[in-house]
Order: C-alpha cells, then sequence, then structure tokens
C-alpha cells in the first residue's frame, strides 16, 4: 500500500472502533475550532461522544490518532479522576476563581494525561508502519506538553501550537521525558515569542 492507502485503512478501523462504541467523528473544514471559549485545532469530548478535528490543515491525520488516543483512554478508563476536579481551561479565563496553586496541580495532572496520549500515538505509528516521521512528532509532542507549563506562567492557552514552527520543533528533545515541570532554556525563549499574543 502507498501512503494514502495506508492513511485511508488505518482511519478506517479507527472509525469502525468509535461507531462500535457511539462516538462520532467530525472533519470540520476550519484550521481551528472552538472548545469552551478556546481556539483549539481538535479534541475528543467523552460527554457528547465525539472527536472533532479542525481538518483545514496539512496535520490533521496526527491531530485525529492523538484525539483518537484521547478516547483510547477513556474507553480503558484511564485518569478518570480528572472527572472530578476543576478544569484546567478556567484557569486561562479572566474570571477564573481557583488560585495558582490548584492550577499548578492541574498542569501536572494535564501533563500526564497528554504524555501518556502522545507515547500512545507513536505506539501506534511504529505498529501500523503509518506515514508520519516519529522522530519529528515526538519533537512537536514534547513541545506541546512543555508549553502547559508557560500556559499556566501565562495565565492564558497556547496561541500558536507547535506544529507550525520547525525552530520550536527543534528546540524540543527528539525523545520522550522523564519530567517536563521545566522547559528547556532555548525552548522557553522562543516559545514565549511565538506561542503566545504580545501581553495587551
Amino acid at each position: 500500500m502507498n501512503k494514502s492507502q495506508r492513511v485511508n485503512a488505518f482511519l478506517g478501523k479507527c472509525l469502525k472502533t468509535l461507531i462500535k462504541n457511539e462516538v462520532t467523528a467530525e472533519f470540520i473544514n476550519q484550521r481551528n475550532i472552538d472548545c469552551g471559549g478556546l481556539a483549539v485545532s481538535g479534541y475528543f469530548d467523552e460527554t457528547e461522544r465525539v472527536i472533532r478535528i479542525g481538518a483545514k490543515r496539512s496535520d490533521w491525520f496526527p491531530l485525529f490518532l492523538h484525539e483518537y488516543c484521547h478516547f483510547c483512554q477513556w474507553k480503558e478508563g484511564k485518569f478518570t479522576d480528572l472527572d472530578d476536579i476543576e478544569d484546567l481551561d478556567d484557569w486561562y479565563k479572566p474570571d477564573c476563581l481557583y488560585d495558582y496553586e490548584t492550577a499548578e496541580q492541574l498542569t501536572r495532572l494535564y501533563q500526564k494525561v497528554e504524555l501518556d496520549c502522545e507515547k500512545r500515538v507513536v505506539r501506534l505509528i511504529r505498529k501500523h508502519k503509518l506515514p508520519i516521521d516519529v522522530e519529528d512528532y515526538i519533537r512537536q509532542a514534547n513541545a506541546y506538553v512543555y508549553l502547559y507549563n508557560l500556559a499556566l506562567e501565562k495565565k492564558q492557552w497556547i496561541g500558536k501550537g507547535p506544529s507550525g514552527s520547525k525552530k520550536l520543533k527543534g528546540l524540543s528533545p527528539p525523545t520522550f521525558q522523564r519530567d517536563y515541570r521545566v522547559c528547556p532554556a532555548d525552548f522557553r525563549k522562543y516559545a514565549l515569542r511565538y506561542c503566545f499574543p504580545k501581553d495587551k
């Protein structure tokens, strides 16, 4: 099979699994989509039982894999303890009622969830020989997990994600790390300029 056929074949398997579990997948003809007032590239919502992807972008397939792996986490009952705690998204809103310490605890939990998800994606890529550069994906995944630190510090969600910046991915390590609490210095310096809108 060529690259396109491998993507379509695996996508078909994923969609069958979603249907079997009464979850829908929506590919929206936009680069970013709204998720609770935040502009994101995609998300999985276990309450609505839907995966939504901003499909007007070149990396729509790796993005789908990421959200599909969040579905897999939910299906396996992993990280269900997050259902009963504050939503980290609230931290990025002006009317947030909880303090920095709570936001930091939530950030560490979300980083743990995202790292588990990213590792799942890499396992799928390798197992099914999907046409995605693994090192590039891991660099991007690491950048994404690190950016939670800066979102916590800036009290705002990421304006630009790492997928569109070769430089940002180049400043991110090519292997998964044990600790994501501190960003590499060069990565942090560039990410603060690239990923976050200027302060008003």
